[in-house]
């Protein structure tokens, strides 16, 4: 191991004396990413990486950084879990503000928007939980997260302005289940098992604001199989910058509806500038399943993108087994792309927008084209402390906006 990370650093030194000085302003490259020159062999790079973390293991070390203000952390339990950074208490308040009022904003907005059936569409909040918990005690001794602080404070906002909210934090926390057990060892998303939980409850919050009746059959757990099965197979954003050695390889499967489904999946891409609309139709994994996303190697796959083609511009589900008809229309994050499959069973469509993405149109656009019954905002509680980013182009549309690399790297 020894040798293997001397050679590791004596490449990096050697490549950086060989390199002519770079031009306009530098990007700070920490971590192993400082010693990796971006050319550097995959075929060697992922080796050593997962030499890295077995090394930074074994000599008792929980954390690992690799990019300026992103430091990874081994829980107690052994996951992992990122964007544990230092935040002043004015900073959360700032964050949770902002946040809150975009949120607040589009509620007002919603209302006076024109349907069929009548005027206003009702704007749910759907909090995720993030990989820490509140006050989790699996942080190392001195390490604290102010995820969960600046999602309260959000909620506390949208509780005096009188937005519905659905947390889901506590939702978990009720179930009395370990809180880990709901995620990812390896990456900082939850498990596909958890989106379908999550999807019976946020179909029903919706059924209590829209009336319509929540077809619970659907959400039964009996009536489903594990697909997309692999053991020992998924290494996560957040194991693919640590190593895997540093915690190891996650089991991996997907949820699929034993029932019959007929499902039709409109994606709209965007790629170096250009536009691309595909259509499936079919049973669940025929219309959902992308299988460019799964195995193909632990340090390239993600099979958690394998269903809906991970995060896109636009997506149009459309359930033609719909029992109620209810067109739901979610502002997401990648937390999202494990519930919109199961929630679209119990809906007539879902429709899916990630302002990260979206060029030409703002969110608002999407909604007076597609005039939904309900809008739903499903996000993770780590994106609350980012809503220049998560909630970018809600109000106008940008075309030249794009996210910087920690925030991609964050998967937020």
């Amino acid at each position: 191991m020894l040798v293997s990370l001397s050679i590791l650093l004596g490449y990096g030194v050697f490549d950086v004396c060989r390199r002519p000085a770079a031009k306009g302003p530098s990007k700070t490259r920490t971590g192993l990413r400082a010693v990796f020159p971006t050319d550097f062999p995959t075929a060697v790079k992922h080796p050593l990486v997962s030499l890295n973390g077995a090394f930074q293991r074994a000599i008792g070390r929980r954390t690992v950084s690799n990019t300026k203000n992103l430091d990874i952390v081994r829980l107690s339990d052994g996951s992992l879990a990122g964007g544990i950074t230092l935040t002043s208490p004015s900073r959360i308040a700032a964050a949770a503000a902002e946040t809150a009022d975009v949120v607040v904003e589009l509620s007002r907005r919603l209302k006076m928007v024109e349907r069929p059936s009548g005027t206003g569409i009702p704007l749910l909040f759907v909090l995720c939980p993030a990989k820490v918990a509140p006050r989790d005690g699996r942080l190392p001794k001195g390490v604290s997260s102010p995820v969960n602080d600046i999602a309260d404070a959000v909620l506390r906002h949208l509780d005096a302005a009188g937005v519905p909210y659905l947390d889901l934090r506590a939702k978990i926390l009720e179930t009395g289940i370990p809180y880990g057990d709901f995620f990812f060892r390896t990456d900082h998303h939850w498990l596909p098992r958890t989106g379908l939980w999550a999807a019976a409850a946020v179909a029903r919050k919706i059924g209590e604001i829209t009336g319509n009746a929540v077809d619970e059959a659907v959400f039964a757990p009996a009536g489903y199989e594990e697909g997309l099965k692999g053991e020992k197979s998924f290494l996560g954003s957040l194991g693919k910058r640590a190593g895997a050695g540093f915690a190891g390889l996650d089991d991996f499967s997907y949820p699929i509806p034993t029932f019959a489904t007929d499902l039709e999946l409109e994606t709209l891409s965007l790629r170096h500038g250009k536009t691309k609309t595909t259509r499936r139709r079919g049973p669940f994994l025929e219309a959902l399943r992308d299988p460019k996303f799964e195995m193909r190697g632990i340090y390239v796959s993600n099979p958690y993108s394998a269903i809906l083609s991970g995060n896109r511009p636009f997506q149009r589900v459309i359930n033609h087994r719909g029992a109620n008809g209810a067109k739901v229309l979610l502002l997401k994050d990648s937390f999202a792309l494990c519930v919109a499959p199961y929630l679209a069973l119990s809906c007539g469509e879902v429709d899916l927008v990630d302002c990260r993405y979206m060029r030409g149109m703002s969110f608002l656009d999407v909604v007076a084209r597609e005039r939904p019954e309900v809008v739903a905002i499903v996000v993770n509680a780590g994106s609350t402390g980012s809503p220049k980013a998560v909630f970018h182009g809600v109000f106008e549309a940008d075309s030249d906006f794009n996210l910087r690399p920690e925030q991609v790297e964050a998967g937020l």
